[in-house]
């Protein structure tokens, strides 16, 4: 059985925003679930302190709090941002099979793509029968949940198109983008939908910061033309692996940059970027919230 899947996108243009919502898939049978104090396992792609995560699970402890006052949650951090080469998800699947083998969950909530891969892969193991929510999910692709039951999420689809759309309304005189990301999977995936929407713009020329540590990028940054604007993506790992916060790497860039720069991270504004379509990690939480409160109430 999948539950409904739900798409996500929020805009914001400067200081306007919009909210769209689309139901893509229909609720097959419904699951039913009796918990005076329901039991929930929350996976986190990355570590405390990410400030789009913090952002995500301040909304979904929010959302789930006005509804059951009394709630167990367990938090458990992947860590990926530092480890990403994920060679320790087997290890921790084996812990987490010993540490919740005698605890009955309701729910799993995984939050972004590798809480999503860990979870696909060993939540048979960690808690059989238990449903799964995800969040915060780049390039979302049905592949990535074939073969599994009892599970719905939330997509984040970032507005790349809308974003280049809007920066080059307010530029016309600019005939360059600039595109700055880090090399993880996250910023590769939201790469590659830039690169799909960057083919309705045949007038400018679209690039790529290379992999360097982001000292070297602020550097370069310094050097470029009025012809150019500059795009950020998600960069939180810079080559070597020291970390950022999106607020950190939007303020150096834009203190750099000498000409605007734009993002599709909220999680970036009141940095020195001048707006954009952007995702927010609280309606991705918000969004998990609802479902999983629906899931435990048998709705």
């Amino acid at each position: 059985m999948k539950l409904p899947f739900h798409h996500i996108s929020r805009s914001f243009v400067v200081a306007v925003f919009v909210i769209t919502s689309t139901l893509l898939s229909p609720l097959f049978t419904t699951l039913h679930a009796s918990a005076a104090v329901p039991r929930i396992l929350v996976l986190n792609s990355y570590n405390i302190g990410y400030d789009w995560w913090e952002d995500e699970m301040t909304e979904l402890r929010d959302g789930l709090s006005r509804v059951y006052p009394r709630l167990d949650l367990y938090l458990e951090h992947l860590d990926t941002k530092k480890f990403h080469s994920k060679k320790h998800f087997p290890y921790l699947a084996e812990l987490l099979t010993a540490k919740y083998a005698n605890l009955q969950l309701d729910l799993i909530i995984a939050m972004d793509n590798a809480a999503l891969e860990f979870a696909t892969r060993y939540r048979h193991r960690v808690s059989p029968g238990t449903p799964l929510i995800f969040c915060g999910i780049n390039n979302y692709e049905p592949a990535m949940i074939a073969g599994q039951k009892l599970i719905t999420g939330v997509a984040e689809y970032h507005d790349s198109m809308g974003t280049l759309e809007l920066a080059l309304k307010l530029h016309p005189a600019a005939r360059n983008i600039i595109a700055i990301h880090d090399y993880t999977d996250t910023g590769l995936a939201i790469r590659r939908e830039l690169e799909e929407s960057s083919q309705h713009f045949p007038e400018v020329r679209l690039r790529f910061m290379e992999e360097m540590p982001l000292e070297e990028t602020v550097k370069r940054l310094k050097t470029i033309t009025p012809d150019y604007l500059v795009l950020m993506l998600s960069y939180t790992v810079e080559k070597g692996g020291r970390t950022f916060s999106h607020s950190e790497a939007a303020r150096l860039v834009s203190e750099a940059s000498p000409v605007p720069v734009y993002s599709v991270y909220a999680a970036q504004l009141g940095n020195g970027v001048v707006g954009g379509r952007m995702v927010e990690g609280q309606t991705q939480g918000l969004k998990a919230a609802e479902l999983a409160v629906s899931i435990i109430n048998g709705e």
